[in-house]
């Protein structure tokens, strides 16, 4: 009798680590998706999109060519606050997806200042011919 219950106490056991573990990594991968989402959020709070527009504006779209797109990939800080107590793989997830998030943003809102550059050129080009000067 004894070996019986012993024997489903084991069976119990097992039936429990063996669905405790997908549980588990279930919550690491919930864990990592809210760092891809926090990451992106606090990309889109924390970068300054109006800068990299006008730099867009002023520098052209010749910029890039000439190397001034590594200046997109520069400077990308973290912010400090929302990465105390986390785990490690939180910290390398968030900053993975932060400085990529911050990099489109910044590629994008240079390429809307080339186009508004070019955009105004052709409104000033269209006024000038239409005025007769």
């Amino acid at each position: 009798m004894r070996i019986m219950v012993r024997f489903h106490i084991l069976v119990l056991l097992t039936v429990l680590l063996v669905f405790s573990i997908p549980f588990a990594a279930l919550a690491q991968q919930n864990v990592l998706a809210e760092a891809v989402t926090d990451a992106e959020r606090d990309a889109q709070q924390y970068t300054n999109s109006g800068r990299w527009l006008l730099m867009g504006c002023f520098q052209g779209c010749l910029a890039p060519s000439l190397g001034f797109s590594q200046g997109i990939a520069d400077n990308i800080s973290l912010p400090p606050t929302r990465l105390l107590g986390k785990s490690p793989e939180y910290i390398s997830v968030y900053a993975a997806a932060y400085s990529e998030k911050v990099k489109k943003i910044r590629t994008n809102s240079m390429r809307n200042g080339c186009l508004l550059r070019k955009v105004s050129c052709l409104v000033i080009f269209a006024g000038l011919i239409i005025s007769g000067d």
